[in-house]
């Protein structure tokens, strides 16, 4: 696995950055999902901490006046630290994709510090390394956090889990897949890979296939060929002739990452060229802002591309089905990119940059953590994980509203969404029942 990003990595950060708004823009472009710029920042391995108030300040900052702004979850204990996992790393299967998804965990922050509360966040990133996942929890116990969002996926996840549940502290991952054997305080935004292989078959029989052909181990189907692929990371021609005369085989792919030659974008591409009209599955890793413009660089879309996950925020925004409080939340995004502030995980650029990769994932763990400290009156870690086991979500102002009102679960929304090209921009929208 390489680090090659990590070991240009300055020394330990601890820097308060202010959220108090100073400026305006336009506002956020209604489908603007994912920003052209990829992620080549510089990388952090030690800690950036963020209090929502500005340090410099005499007088705490006035919150919008718009109503769907602000947070309101109830008096926010005092000395509340939530920690948050990224994961800088050269190796696109370990979660590396997520680093812009992951500013809406920011996004909650500000929310929170409009409606009258008091957190802080503080950013580790684990290297996508089991070795990193060990040394982010240990940090993260060390500073007392109340719990922790994961803003990974990955092999290594299954590490940050264990190491988690051994020192106490909940951990919730919205991006990663969840794990056959789950322990208590620990909660999955992505099913079981067997439900994933269960959604998919079933949208590949509405679209009329009968088999699939793979590359990855991801998919769980009796029916299925594995893709050749040449020294070069190419599907063979011979196999593309073939599979273009054969509109009924669907052909899943996983391990999307635009680093590497072999996985997904090129695949995609080279199948589509060479005729291949049949529906495309991919990886649940798909839906990260990184990929989604690898994919759309690499003219995926509009071309019948699936994965399972969630819509974009701003489809659902602007959508007659979206909630109020999706629209709250891009509201809020807009707003704070216009505030000029540094971004919480890369402090070297504006929020504004990863603006448009906020998404409302990393925003409701964020949110949860925050309402179980709260029913906990309590910053602890091992309270606030009591109180998140029997919490009622239906009370929270989350983005994606959970499925079984009421339950304790960040697996709220999923299901088949399919790669669009909405008002020019690349976004993930509901498949067509």
């Amino acid at each position: 696995m390489s680090e090659g990003k990590d070991e240009q990595a300055h020394g330990d950060q601890v820097k308060t950055l202010s959220t108090t708004p100073k400026s305006k823009r336009l506002p956020r472009r209604g489908v603007a999902i994912a920003a052209a710029v990829i992620i080549v920042c510089a990388v952090i391995t030690g800690i950036v901490a963020w209090r929502g108030g500005d340090g410099d300040a005499t007088k705490p900052p006035k919150p919008y006046q718009g109503s769907r702004v602000e947070l309101s979850i109830g008096k926010v204990p005092s000395h509340v630290r939530i920690g948050l996992v990224v994961s800088y790393t050269e190796n696109p299967r370990e979660g590396s994709g997520w680093i812009g998804n992951a500013h809406g965990a920011q996004v909650a922050m500000w929310r929170l510090t409009q409606g009258g509360g008091d957190a802080e966040i503080q950013v580790v990133s684990d290297k996508g390394s089991e070795r990193g996942a060990k040394d982010a929890i240990a940090q993260f116990k060390e500073a007392g956090v109340a719990g922790i969002v994961a803003a990974t996926s990955g092999s290594h996840t299954k590490v940050l889990v264990k190491e988690a549940s051994r020192a106490g502290i909940p951990i919730l991952l919205p991006y990663a897949t969840r794990l056959d054997d789950v322990p208590d305080g620990a909660w999955f935004g992505i099913p079981t890979a067997s439900r994933q292989s269960n959604i998919i078959k079933a949208q590949a029989v509405k679209l009329g296939c009968k088999r699939f052909v793979t590359r990855g181990t991801g998919l769980q189907a009796a029916d299925t060929t594995d893709i050749p692929v040449d020294n070069k990371g190419q599907v063979t021609k011979q196999f593309v002739d073939k599979l273009a005369k054969d509109p009924k085989t669907c052909v899943y792919l996983e391990g999307l990452g635009p680093a590497i030659a072999s996985d997904a974008p090129t695949i995609v591409s080279d199948l589509r060229a060479g005729g291949v009209t049949a529906p495309i599955f991919l990886g649940p890793d798909a839906t990260s802002a990184e990929s989604t413009v690898a994919l759309a660089r690499n003219g995926a879309i509009p071309n019948g591309i699936y994965t399972v996950g969630v819509p974009s925020d701003e489809v659902e925004a602007v959508s007659l089905a979206g909630n109020e409080e999706s629209r709250a939340f891009s509201e809020a995004v807009t707003h704070l990119a216009a505030s000029k502030e540094k971004s919480v995980i890369d402090s070297s650029r504006s929020f504004e940059t990863y603006a448009d990769e906020a998404d409302g994932r990393s925003h409701d763990a964020v949110v949860t953590l925050i309402a179980g400290s709260v029913k906990a009156n309590s910053s602890h870690a091992e309270d606030v994980r009591v109180a998140l086991s029997n919490l009622d979500m239906s009370k929270l102002p989350l983005v994606n509203r959970p499925d079984a009102i009421g339950k304790m679960t960040i697996e709220a929304g999923v299901q088949i969404v399919q790669l669009a090209n909405v008002q020019g921009a690349p976004a993930w929208v509901p498949a067509a029942k």
